[in-house]
Parts: structure tokens; C-alpha cells; sequence
């Protein structure tokens, strides 16, 4: 991956995240600049996507070895029905949920958004934050994704922003930006 001063802001990742800007201060940069954006990890997918093959292969299964005067042909099309109205929630919600979560860094705030309907977005100036954490379990180091803490000055409980991809990169960036102040 070429990362050259002039490729940093095309370059982009497999999982969706672009890399922060180092080796520049704080004063070189434009106030509303990106410095960090991601989507949600793609680990979000592993289950529904295990669930999706297991419906498929019920579906399948129950063609190949349900004999067809068993069941009626209305009854068979109704079930074939309610299976791929549930496919389409195990499946298709969870993709449209991962493509819409998103957590940029700018030179000025954290804004972390998601949703697909009802959109919603936290926006945390960086003036406001007095510390930035992160958790990782076992998957998540495997995955290199984990959930952010932001501690603000005004909030009794710490921000979590769960299955962030590169999450130690948006830590260091935040850090960055936090004692350039």
C-alpha cells in the first residue's frame, strides 16, 4: 500500500477505513479535516451469515427429502415464504446496518453514526474528551476492531462505540489530537 503524503486521502483499506494522517501537527492541518474514517467491523456479519446458510440449507433439504404429497402445495410455498422473509432479516438487515455505521476523526470532533431507517449519530468535540480507551476481547484482537471508551467532560458515563475497525489507530489519533490542545 503506497501511503505517500499526496495517495493518503484516496487510500482505503479492505475493511472500509481510511488510515490517519501522521507526521503532520495540528496547526498544519484544515480545522474541518478527516484525519481517520471507517465503517463498523465486518465481524458483525459472521453470525447472521451463519444463520442465512442454515436456513438455506433447511430450505434446500426440505425440497430434496419432503416428499411432495406431504405437505400441500400451499402450505409448502407458505412456509418457503415466511423462510425467505426471514433470510431477508438474518441476511440483508445486517448488511445494511454494517454499510450505514460509520466513525470519523476530524481535526475538531468524533462523530460516530449508524442506522438505516432511523439514523442516528454521536458527535463528541475533541475539545470535550478527556480520555480515549479501548477494549478488545480475543476476537476483536484477532479481527483488529474493538470498541472505543470516550471519556468528555461532560458525560457521568464513558462513550462506547462498539466493533470500530482499527480501533488502536482511532485511539492514537484521538490522543493525538487531545494533547496537541
Amino acid at each position: 500500500m503506497d501511503t505517500t503524503p499526496q495517495n493518503l486521502d484516496r487510500e482505503v483499506d479492505d475493511t472500509g477505513t481510511r488510515p490517519p494522517k501522521s507526521g503532520s501537527s495540528s496547526a498544519d492541518r484544515p480545522v474541518d479535516e478527516v484525519l481517520f474514517e471507517g465503517r463498523t467491523h465486518p465481524k458483525i456479519l459472521f453470525k447472521p451469515g451463519i444463520w442465512s446458510l442454515v436456513l438455506i440449507a433447511v430450505i434446500v433439504l426440505d425440497f430434496i427429502f419432503v416428499p411432495g404429497d406431504w405437505l400441500s402445495g400451499g402450505v409448502r410455498y407458505a412456509i418457503l415464504g415466511l423462510a425467505v422473509l426471514t433470510l431477508l432479516v438474518l441476511a440483508v438487515v445486517p448488511v445494511l446496518q454494517w454499510s450505514r455505521g460509520r466513525h470519523t476523526v476530524t481535526a475538531r470532533q468524533l462523530v460516530v453514526s449508524s442506522g438505516i431507517l432511523y439514523r442516528t449519530s454521536k458527535t463528541v468535540p475533541i475539545s470535550r474528551i478527556t480520555s480515549v480507551d479501548f477494549e478488545q476481547g480475543i476476537l476483536d484482537r484477532i479481527f483488529g476492531c474493538g470498541s472505543l471508551i470516550v471519556n468528555d467532560a461532560s458525560a457521568n458515563q464513558p462513550l462506547r462505540f462498539h466493533d470500530v475497525s482499527s480501533v488502536k489507530q482511532v485511539q492514537d489519533t484521538l490522543n493525538e489530537l487531545i494533547h496537541a490542545q
